[in-house]
């Protein structure tokens, strides 16, 4: 059977719920774990212990100073505490869009506070975070089913369920009936996945073409101070780097493509050519991950891969066997003929979401096709899209467009030193470098 490439399986949008709340708490244990952690993030007027003076910011218009506002020590202990929350409710599928929408306020505030922790992952994270109050995540195995299915069950004084109203009752795991959804949160979603890459080689084929001639690895590892010892023990074998520099190209272009013009199918070529674009993804990712230190990146670049698997192969996994529905809880399973529904006849958003939905997606093509592309430029600059922090342009590894005024490095003390020392930094040639 032939589905709309833009719909998603509401199994694997729980999936990807659950990997990205699971994302989240790493990604907060990793920030907070680290020595004096709240001092990076407070205000040094309230805070003499401070690590960043409070005009180190980008974020000097008037929404930024009030939604990425510092504070003292309490005040971000109080933060902190409500994202924890807030990160537990959403994995756990409770109040999911609302959760969802303040996850990512909650993100894109903790990012607006100290921007010096911050890379292409995180950036990713937020524009995956935008479209999910936009998503049915908490259509499967979360609370809000189980609490729909628990206010569902008739008494024992309440008349008989019809026949029809029962295929359309829920379960605690998910909604009976059909699996598969499509809305404008679905496709914008997509589409976001879709820009990282396609953005990316954009943007190396216009300013670094050497990256296509195979030697894009063995450059990349030369020149990065993140270099592991796997990627290092890579670098004298310049034929292996130069077939994994080959099939990086083909699998960072063809893949994102794959997935939106792929038809999905229950059997035949087309179900297994979806499963090895996805394990071909997702290896890209480990073997950068392998060779550069760039753990977060890779797995919030993983984590929508978990969306996009097969029906055929979620059906597996949810109903190995056969099952005994509940006779007062009817669950239908979807035949292979009805497996795509539209979220407009089973999933209704609200008129704000769906608008919002609908601006999302046209300014993010617009974004995309001025600051990836290049091929159109844009009246406001970008800065509607800098103002909620849901922007593109994806310089990774090639030349900093003309939209990037704020460029942060990371790495050792010592490598920063000698690149400063290289770069005039002495007398004034280069920028600064501050404890």
């Amino acid at each position: 059977k032939w589905f709309n490439p833009y719909s998603y399986d509401v199994r694997a949008l729980a999936l990807f719920r659950i990997v990205v709340g699971v994302l989240a708490l790493f990604d907060l244990y990793q920030r907070l774990h680290l020595p004096h952690s709240l001092d990076w993030y407070t205000d040094s007027r309230l805070n003499p212990h401070a690590a960043v003076h409070f005009t180190d910011t980008p974020h000097h218009s008037y929404i930024h100073t009030i939604w990425f506002y510092r504070g003292g020590e309490s005040f971000q202990i109080l933060l902190f505490t409500l994202q924890t929350i807030t990160i537990v409710a959403f994995t756990l599928g409770f109040q999911t869009t609302l959760t969802s929408f303040l996850l990512w306020a909650m993100t894109t505030a903790m990012h607006g506070r100290n921007d010096g922790f911050n890379d292409g992952g995180d950036r990713f994270f937020r524009l995956l975070l935008i479209f999910c109050p936009l998503l049915p995540l908490g259509r499967f195995f979360s609370v809000d089913t189980w609490r729909a299915s628990r206010s569902s069950l008739p008494s024992a004084s309440s008349p008989s369920s019809s026949p029809s109203s029962s295929t359309n009752s829920c379960s605690s795991w998910g909604l009976g009936g059909r699996w598969r959804v499509t809305s404008v949160g679905t496709v914008s979603f997509a589409l976001q996945c879709m820009y990282l890459y396609i953005g990316a080689m954009s943007c190396r084929w216009k300013h670094e073409p050497k990256w296509f001639n195979g030697t894009s690895l063995h450059y990349t590892l030369i020149g990065n101070l993140g270099i592991t010892a796997f990627g290092r023990a890579l670098l004298p074998y310049k034929l292996i780097t130069t077939f994994l520099s080959h099939m990086s190209v083909i699998v960072e272009v063809g893949g994102p493509l794959a997935l939106i013009f792929f038809p999905e199918a229950d059997s035949g070529i087309w179900l297994w050519a979806r499963l090895l674009v996805i394990v071909s993804m997702a290896g890209l990712h480990i073997g950068i991950g392998l060779c550069i230190t760039l753990p977060f990146f890779q797995l919030i670049s993983i984590s929508p891969l978990f969306a996009r698997l097969p029906s055929r192969l979620l059906d597996y996994l949810f109903s190995p066997g056969p099952k005994k529905p509940s006779a007062s809880l009817p669950v239908t399973r979807p035949s292979s003929s009805s497996s795509t529904v539209s979220l407009e006849s089973s999933f209704k958003l609200s008129l704000p979401l769906r608008v919002i939905g609908y601006l999302l997606l046209v300014y993010g093509l617009l974004h995309f096709a001025a600051f990836d592309l290049e091929v159109i430029s844009m009246a406001d600059r970008g800065d509607i899209g800098q103002g909620i922090r849901y922007f593109q342009g994806w310089q990774q590894w090639c030349r900093m467009g003309a939209s990037s005024h704020f460029t942060v490095v990371t790495g050792t003390r010592i490598a920063l030193e000698l690149t400063e020392k290289e770069n005039g930094g002495d007398d004034g040639g280069g920028g600064e470098i501050h404890e």
